[in-house]
């Protein structure tokens, strides 16, 4: 298998009709990957032996990035709440790469209930608290996007408790700003805000 196989298979695999890579938010998977590592090692928050624990793994775009560079004893470890793409990411990573380990996290949502096969044999835990208590680095991309204020406030509990004493945390969050605000209105968002916030908290202010 060639070093692009895996960049390949996201994209011509399918799950309910959509590629692995489509239903995780699309885009070209090798450059997502390449900029979630170049993201953690531009903040020094990453090492060859790190441990390092993936909240919204999908089909491990940022887990293929590292790979190669994350040795042992270095570990990773992958919770998404799919279990197709975990069974993915065990599949094409783990077995290459036997320090990459990878859990389906028992979660409901609304949004990706349609991809939960709850029947799907694959490694289950219920709560990110079975994980350890001591990674260097935690990343969530494009996890705080789906959540509301208090499952992100528990949210940011956990990877506080995820976290060894002196380690990171990378997270991506939605930013509302003048560009966010008028792709909203214009209907080219598929994250449905308007029905739930109402149009008037997005109009653009004014002096800003």
């Amino acid at each position: 298998m060639t070093e692009d196989t895996i960049w390949r298979l996201m994209v011509t695999e399918t799950l309910n009709g959509l590629s692995l890579n489509d239903v995780v938010g699309g885009g070209d998977p090798k450059a997502v990957g390449a900029l979630s590592r170049e993201v953690v090692e531009a903040v020094g928050a990453i090492t060859p032996r790190s441990k390092v624990l993936d909240i919204g793994c999908g089909c491990g775009r940022s887990a293929a990035a590292m790979a190669s560079f994350l040795r042992p004893p270095a570990q990773f470890v992958g919770v998404d709440i799919i279990p197709d793409l975990i069974n993915f990411c065990r599949r094409e990573i783990t077995s290459r790469h036997p320090n990459f380990n990878f859990f389906a996290l028992r979660q409901e949502s609304e949004q990706y209930q349609s991809f939960i096969n709850r029947d799907s044999p694959t490694q289950w835990i219920d709560s990110l608290s079975a994980l350890d208590d001591d990674f260097d680095l935690v990343i969530a991309f494009s996890l705080f996007t789906h959540l509301d204020a208090v499952a992100a406030t528990s949210m940011l509990d956990m990877v506080w408790r995820r976290l060894r004493e002196g380690g990171y945390a990378v997270l991506s969050f939605f930013v509302l700003n003048p560009f966010s605000r008028r792709s909203i209105l214009a209907g080219r968002w598929r994250t449905a805000f308007l029905p739930a916030l109402g149009t008037e908290d997005f109009r653009p202010a004014t002096g800003r």
